[in-house]
């Protein structure tokens, strides 16, 4: 009776398996890169709010900031037909940027066409120690103003808040990224109790909404404008992630509008 050879490690069988591995892996690395691609895909896909038309010059004075307490101090002595130019960087806010005191025709702008290079950051959408920065911006007793090419958030409640009480109305949000809002990302308030007189002829536009992972809870939407009048919102983007909130009690609405004529 015949044996068989010692063991060599180099027959046919063991090169054919080393093959089939090497396939094998081939085809594991191919699938995870389609994957990790499919998924950056997912998280941003092609729109018009990737490249929105840029904005034409200002047309008066400008007053140009970069640091945190020169864009608290331009917005506090802000005047009628003047633009806030934020250079490129950070800022960490010590007060909600409030655009108040009879204005018209202002505009807090960042000073690139990139909405994140500028980004104006609160204490956290998490953090109930928010101080006096409840808000990222708000609109009080302002009209024709406008918010553009800048990224703001991380705040208790909402990244830009428009006050229909104080006579904030034409307002134009343009090439801004909103993120990590505690409550609603832009939150209009209507002027009366019950819910009428809303802030009219106002516009959104190729801005982007976002959580990088998901909400502090259920009550937030997108743009909520209760008995607003005349509102563009167009060309915009929002990712939600929704799978931690409450008992599913998500509103979820990238738009709300509530009794609008």
């Amino acid at each position: 009776m015949s044996t068989l050879p010692p063991y060599s490690g180099n027959s046919i069988s063991d090169t054919l398996c080393q093959r089939v591995i090497q396939i094998l892996l081939v085809c594991i690395y191919a699938t995870m890169y389609a994957v990790a691609m499919a998924a950056e895909t997912a998280v941003m896909p092609v729109g018009p709010w990737q490249n929105p038309p840029a904005l034409p010059k200002p047309p008066g004075p400008v007053v140009r900031v970069n640091t945190e307490a020169q864009l608290q101090q331009a917005v506090r002595n802000l005047r009628n037909n003047t633009t806030v130019l934020i250079a490129p960087g950070t800022y960490r806010l010590s007060n909600t940027v409030h655009i108040h005191g009879g204005l018209k025709n202002v505009a807090i702008v960042g000073g690139s066409n990139d909405r994140d290079d500028v980004v104006l950051l609160g204490r956290g959408m998490r953090n109930k120690d928010f101080g006096n920065v409840p808000h990222g911006i708000m609109v009080s007793d302002a009209q024709n103003v406008l918010i553009a090419n800048l990224s703001v958030g991380d705040v208790w409640f909402h990244p830009i808040t428009l006050q229909g009480p104080a006579g904030c109305q034409r307002v134009r949000v343009y090439n801004v990224r909103l993120f990590e809002a505690g409550e609603q990302f832009l939150k209009s308030n209507p002027a009366n109790k019950d819910g009428s007189a809303g802030v009219n002829d106002c516009a959104v536009e190729y801005c982007v909404f976002e959580y990088k992972d998901t909400a502090r809870h259920w009550y937030t939407e997108g743009v909520d404008v209760p008995s607003g009048k005349n509102w563009i919102v167009r060309n915009n983007r929002g990712r939600f992630a929704v799978n931690r909130w409450e008992a599913g009690q998500s509103e979820q609405d990238v738009v709300l509008f509530v009794a609008n004529r």
